[in-house]
């Protein structure tokens, strides 16, 4: 399927028209993919398929989005938290995973830290941010 296939798949339930404007919304936030549209998805970097995908939810227009792992095989990882940002600030419900800590702390709101499948630290990412030392402690303990 091409880009442009696979982010119509994602605009089914929408009236065609709120479609096309979801779309359009959608690619700004990744003006690279306009450029892509008719490329098959497979043949994209794995950041250019990660955009997809985002790009996809945005069009969706879901109440909550569960990413994982931004940072891995997305060059701009910057431009695609600001789309999470974004997102969380029209009210959708974020859940962001992420190893590089201090990325997903510039954006988060609360930050939890899991050991074996428990939350062994939560509280405002600025409290994280703040004091390293928690977070060092968590994946020391």
């Amino acid at each position: 399927m091409t880009v442009e296939d696979n982010l119509k798949v994602a605009d089914s339930h929408l009236k065609h028209v709120d479609a096309n404007v979801a779309i359009e919304v959608a690619l700004n936030g990744f003006s690279e993919l306009r450029e892509r549209l008719q490329a098959h998805s497979g043949i994209l970097s794995g950041g250019q398929q990660q955009m997809v995908v985002l790009t996809q939810a945005i069009i969706a227009k879901p109440r909550y989005l569960l990413a994982g792992e931004l940072s891995s095989g997305l060059a701009p990882v910057i431009g695609a938290l600001s789309v999470l940002q974004k997102l969380a600030a029209a009210g959708v419900g974020v859940m962001l995973i992420e190893q590089f800590t201090q990325i997903a702390l510039k954006i988060a709101d609360a930050a939890y830290v899991m050991e074996r499948r428990r939350i062994c630290f939560s509280g405002e990412s600025q409290e994280f941010a703040r004091n390293p030392a928690l977070l060092h402690s968590a994946y020391l303990a």
